[in-house]
């Protein structure tokens, strides 16, 4: 079965535009050399958060952020889909201290986000991507870029599964949902009910159109 791939998921939400146009003016490096990749994986973890209400809304955040120098934050974001899609989009980028505190200050303003263990986090983002590639949906681009943050924090390993004993349960009352935002074309969710009726069946997913 050939995955769809999130690469063609909906249009970032603006956030992510406004990082991206920022990176070269602020200074902001995007991951892109072995001495970064290194510093991403092995760094003192800074933080991680995540949405509140991720799984009431089925779509939210997952944030790593480590402390690659004295005033220097790395650290991904990856938007969870955690109805149906997995990893819909994701990145990792370094910037200063102050512009990551004041990004965070930024999206608290717009949805609550709290603390989550580094071993919650990882087995949250990998069992959604786990979750999705089973239904036919393989993970952002992206994604394989930014979960190198993640280093060696394993939390299927005997240690780290202390760290985090919550079983993370996706779909919406035990099925899959996919929820269409108005960026997505016919095409897409086309593709997407296709893909879990070959998957699911025609009852085994429930699908909600664009108001």
């Amino acid at each position: 079965m050939e995955l769809v791939n999130n690469q063609e998921q909906r249009r970032p939400d603006r956030w992510y535009n406004m990082e991206a146009s920022n990176i070269k003016r602020s200074g902001d490096v995007v991951l892109t050399t072995t001495k970064q990749f290194i510093l991403a994986s092995s760094a003192p973890i800074h933080e991680c958060l995540v949405s509140d209400n991720l799984f009431d809304a089925g779509i939210g955040h997952v944030i790593m952020s480590r402390r690659v120098a004295e005033d220097r934050i790395g650290f991904s974001i990856f938007l969870l889909d955690v109805f149906c899609l997995g990893v819909t989009n994701a990145f990792y980028i370094v910037t200063s201290k102050v512009d990551y505190d004041r990004n965070i200050v930024m999206r608290n303003q717009r949805q609550q986000y709290v603390d989550i263990r580094p071993g919650c986090a990882v087995k949250l983002v990998e069992d959604a991507v786990l979750f999705a590639e089973d239904l036919g949906f393989s993970p952002h681009k992206d994604y394989h870029i930014a979960k190198e943050i993640f280093g060696d924090i394993n939390p299927f390993g005997d240690v780290n599964t202390k760290d985090c004993p919550t079983e993370y349960r996706f779909g919406k009352e035990g099925k899959p949902f996919f929820v269409a935002r108005p960026s997505d074309t016919p095409r897409r969710c086309k593709r997407i009910i296709d893909t879990l009726t070959a998957k699911c069946g025609a009852d085994g997913y429930s699908f909600q159109a664009p108001l």
